[in-house]
């Protein structure tokens, strides 16, 4: 097991890379992506009793506005997101527990702050556990050595428990993880928590948890939900976690960390007040919906019915969203295994992303396929090189919950393009296009 101190840097620089090259060829005209990272707007819509929490007005009058609130967050909100959470996981955490930030991104940089900002913090090394999206940890560096560590693809990608227990030096203040892991979208199993915590929790260190991608479940586990075991109510697990990709409330830009309660509270370098300091107060925008669907989670957690009042339709909308998800899944994975060239496709136990290998191509690269793929065919395509998979290997992420046109005249495209340049006699006819 070998720690990388570069492996954040070639992986940042080659998804900007990917980003750039797509708006690029768009150029203000649609290009086909098959990469869009969340559930394509329109696809999958919000329940009617939660939109009804959403909309501007109300028989004919403006809905009352939130304006100004407190730094973390309005109450209302964490005590509903807390109860579900302690329902889901047997924990206790109290309202003093959570901190609405705006979305994953931005709390994972001011959960790094308030790390490594504070007088006295003499262990400045962050270790990323990769693969990852490496686009979200860019300015640690600024605080911190980053290292990374890698899972073997023997395994999925994921790290083992001894990887990362070993992968800790003595300068070690931080562990980052994603739960699922992105782009295989598996769920580290409650073993490895029980292990991990207590000794990282005897050793200082904090384990930071990214749960960005837990969403859609109906993966081979059968696990209605991602559930972790007591111990991760740790004082030093802090979990970040969005309503983005669950909750479909992309634009809104909200999520909450969930941490220790001196964490979040110091009034000097507690996360709250980083928040407050930066921009104000917590995002109120979408609280209320927000709110009523964590409350409708509780209550089908509690009985699976979901029984507050005849007309409402929480339960049948999410369950034809998960249905459909499940379709879209079933179909690309046979589209990609009717490839011959595609290999390895990473059954994902939750998620709207699947990644796969594809081989015997005349690409030394998944980039430089990518690159083609977009130049040929309009066809964009995230090569896991992105996200810290060797380039070597060819892993690609697709995002299947999109429109299924859109995602099968990507997927005849791609079929195509992989024919045209199979390894056995692709390079002449790559030569010849050039």
């Amino acid at each position: 097991m070998v720690l990388d101190s570069s492996a954040h840097r070639l992986a940042y620089n080659r998804f900007r890379a990917y980003l750039d090259a797509s708006y690029v060829m768009g150029g203000g005209k649609s290009i086909l992506g098959l990469s869009v990272g969340y559930p394509q707007p329109g696809e999958f819509p919000l329940p009617k009793v939660i939109l009804k929490h959403l909309a501007v007005e109300v028989d004919g009058k403006e809905r009352p506005r939130a304006g100004y609130g407190w730094e973390m967050g309005a109450q209302p909100l964490r005590e509903a997101l807390v109860d579900f959470e302690n329902l889901l996981h047997g924990t206790r955490y109290g309202y003093k527990n959570i901190c609405i930030v705006a979305g994953a991104s931005y709390g994972f940089n001011r959960v790094v702050e308030a790390l490594f900002e504070r007088p006295g913090t003499g262990n400045k090394q962050i270790i990323l556990v990769g693969p990852t999206f490496f686009r979200m940890t860019a300015r640690v560096g600024r605080y911190a050595e980053l290292l990374t560590v890698t899972g073997e693809e023997s395994n999925d990608f994921q790290v083992t428990t001894e990887q990362l227990l070993c992968s800790v030096t003595e300068r070690t203040r931080a562990i980052f993880l994603v739960n699922p892991s992105n782009p295989t979208y598996k769920y580290y199993p409650p073993s490895f928590f029980e292990q991990v915590v207590p000794e990282l929790e005897k050793r200082g260190i904090y384990l930071v948890i990214d749960e960005s991608g837990d969403a859609f479940h109906f993966g081979k586990s059968g696990a209605r939900l991602m559930c972790y075991p007591p111990v991760i109510h740790s004082p030093n697990v802090i979990r970040i976690v969005t309503a983005s990709k669950k909750y479909l409330l992309a634009e809104y830009r909200i999520g909450y960390v969930l941490a220790d309660e001196a964490f979040l509270t110091d009034k000097v370098y507690g996360l709250n007040k980083l928040v407050g300091d930066d921009i104000g107060n917590a995002p109120l925008a979408a609280n209320e919906a927000w709110t009523q669907m964590a409350r409708h989670e509780i209550t089908l957690l509690s009985s699976e019915r979901c029984n507050c009042s005849p007309d409402c339709d929480f339960e049948s909308v999410m369950r034809a969203n998960t249905e459909k998800m499940k379709q879209l899944y079933s179909y690309s994975v046979s589209r990609l295994k009717a490839m011959g060239q595609v290999v390895n496709i990473i059954e994902p136990d939750c998620n709207f992303n699947i990644t796969f290998n594809i081989r015997d191509t005349v690409f030394a690269s998944d980039f430089e396929l990518f690159s083609a793929l977009l130049n040929e065919h309009k066809v964009s395509l995230l090569p896991c090189s992105g996200l810290g998979v060797p380039e070597e290997k060819m892993y690609f992420r697709l995002t299947y919950g999109i429109n299924r046109q859109v995602l099968t005249t990507g997927l005849d495209m791609l079929s195509r393009f992989m024919h045209k340049y199979r390894a056995a006699g692709g390079a002449e006819v790559k030569n010849a296009e050039e």
